[in-house]
């Protein structure tokens, strides 16, 4: 974040700068913390659209998945509650649409 930045606005610029995504940042899906032996990492997802088709600028690789697969990728420590939980959302949200 930078300075006078709120969580949302740094969101949304990351996103810009990494993705070439412009997005409206709505509500707030959850928030961990995780303590490497260096660093201790603290995030916050949100619900985001307006996404449009995100551009590799700083990513070696980018795909769109569903809730299964997400569950079975490889994520930092610090990312798999988060990632956890959103899964459990989408998944919930795939079985209501059925």
């Amino acid at each position: 974040m930078e300075a006078g930045e709120s969580d949302q606005q740094a969101l949304a610029r990351e996103l810009a700068e990494e993705l070439d995504a412009v997005v409206r940042v709505e509500s707030p899906v959850g928030e961990t913390t995780h303590a490497y032996p260096e660093l201790t990492i603290h995030l916050l997802a949100y619900w985001c659209s307006g996404f449009g088709e995100p551009v590799a600028l700083e990513h070696a690789e980018l795909r769109w998945v569903d809730a299964e697969e997400a569950r079975g990728l490889n994520w930092a420590p610090a990312d798999r509650p988060l990632v956890a939980k959103v899964a459990r959302v989408l998944g919930g949200l795939r079985a209501e649409q059925t």
